[in-house]
């Protein structure tokens, strides 16, 4: 027998600190191998096959084909789109003990039996067990004995409609197999559909939510107040987006769907028990929306606290920076003020004197020498000598590039009294002194 194929249940969108794993849908996901109730939804509404929650006295779910006489106006593509999605339905514990098919062939012709058979051994994915044949009205015996012969993966029984109620209880057979299992199809179709419609929205909107996780996790911080400025406007911008995620409208439209499910857990719901399975998950979706939907919310206001202190840092540095151009501004102001006045002595290269007579003696000395930068740019210097009289008189006797200029006695070189003066005295020595 064939031995059913793994199916990939709804994945956890990991976040964090927030729930880390939704519990799988497995085999009644909604999504199976990419073919969902709107790609076969109008084979799926002419009702060529359903399953319909009944099940078998093993457990095993039970999948019809009802009478019909227009079998062989359906494209085998489509055929084995539908059996695949079918197999799907019930949930994986129901799927692995086995399907019983009931094929109900009264009305149709015979001959497409054998290519409805092959179908299912090629097509459907998960275990048959048997497949049970309501014989056509006036069936041979011939007829019976040449369909033995085929071979097939799963056991075939040719059975009337009062045979079929022995090896299945009526309790778990539709109406049309003299049955008392309430089925709408129309019912269940539609409700199928609001599911799929239903787990599709919210498994986007957790993937639209993780990405945007990735971006609350980033760690990277802005250069300058600028960038900090920016990155702000734009986490600014992602709450929005955080709080316009349609979290609410899914919230409300999953507990719609769940308490229609609920409600009709008496058996009065069509493929009640299939659906039954389904109700933890899409509870588990639910929370799991709303708690990503919180942890995001708490990852922004953290990161938005990074981001603000951030931004205090570089608008401090930003204004030590401008401090310290002024600082240097200003600096470069004072050397080049200080350069302006280059031509000037730059220090007092003795005590100030006042004129005294002339002669220097042999005891005068030089007390200091002083460099000036004269309007040439070169330099000249200065040199200072002091010689006491015999009166005790400090006189002074000063020359610039060897040239002697007035002497002075001490006490007579005010500033004052040499300023008003200065238009008679060279102003490198005025500048000295």
């Amino acid at each position: 027998m064939q031995r059913p194929l793994p199916c990939h249940g709804l994945a956890g969108v990991a976040s964090g600190s927030s729930p880390k794993a939704l519990p799988s849908l497995s085999s009644s996901s909604l999504r199976n191998d990419g073919i969902k109730a709107c790609d076969v939804l109008t084979v799926l509404r002419e009702k060529v096959a359903f399953v319909s929650g009944g099940r078998d006295k093993r457990g095993g779910p039970i999948l019809t084909f009802p009478a019909r006489s227009n079998h062989d106006r359906i494209k085998q593509e489509d055929l084995r789109k539908l059996v695949t999605y079918l197999s799907t339905v019930p949930s994986e514990d129901v799927s692995k003990r086995g399907f019983t098919v009931i094929i109900d062939m009264r009305g149709s012709k015979w001959d497409l039996i054998k290519p409805l058979l092959k179908t299912l051994q090629e097509a459907f994915p998960a275990e048959i067990c048997v497949a049970l044949i309501i014989k056509p009205d006036n069936f041979w015996q011939k007829q019976k004995t040449n369909f033995g012969s085929a071979k097939f993966t799963f056991e075939t029984s040719m059975v009337s409609v009062e045979g079929l109620t022995k090896l299945v209880d009526p309790s778990q057979l539709t109406a049309d197999l003299e049955g008392t299992l309430e089925y709408d199809h129309v019912e269940w179709t539609e409700l199928r559909v609001s599911l799929e419609e239903f787990t599709g929205g919210a498994l986007h909107l957790l993937s639209r939510l993780e990405e945007l996780q990735e971006v609350l996790s980033r760690q990277d911080l802005p250069l300058d107040a600028e960038e900090s400025r920016r990155l702000l406007e734009e986490h600014a911008r992602l709450r929005k987006t955080i709080t316009k995620a349609p979290v609410d409208g899914l919230d409300q439209e999953g507990q719609r769907l769940l308490q229609r499910i609920r409600d009709g857990g008496d058996g009065r719901l069509s493929g009640g028990p299939d659906f039954q399975s389904l109700v933890p998950k899409v509870a588990a979706l639910l929370d799991k929306l709303q708690a990503t939907r919180q942890h995001l919310l708490q990852a922004w206001h953290a990161r938005k606290q990074q981001l603000d202190q951030c931004f205090q840092l570089r608008l401090y540095e930003q204004d030590a920076e401008k401090r310290d151009s002024r600082e240097m501004a200003d600096g470069s102001r004072r050397r080049g003020l200080a350069q302006e006045q280059a031509g000037r002595p730059v220090g007092r290269s003795g005590p100030a004197m006042g004129p005294v007579g002339p002669g220097p003696s042999p005891a005068s000395a030089v007390s200091s020498v002083g460099c000036l930068r004269g309007d040439d740019e070169r330099r000249r210097t200065v040199k200072v000598s002091v010689e006491e009289r015999p009166t005790g008189l400090e006189v002074l006797r000063a020359s610039v590039c060897g040239v002697e200029v007035v002497p002075f006695t001490r006490g007579s070189l005010s500033a004052a009294g040499l300023r008003s003066r200065s238009h008679k005295y060279p102003p490198q020595l005025l500048g000295a002194y």
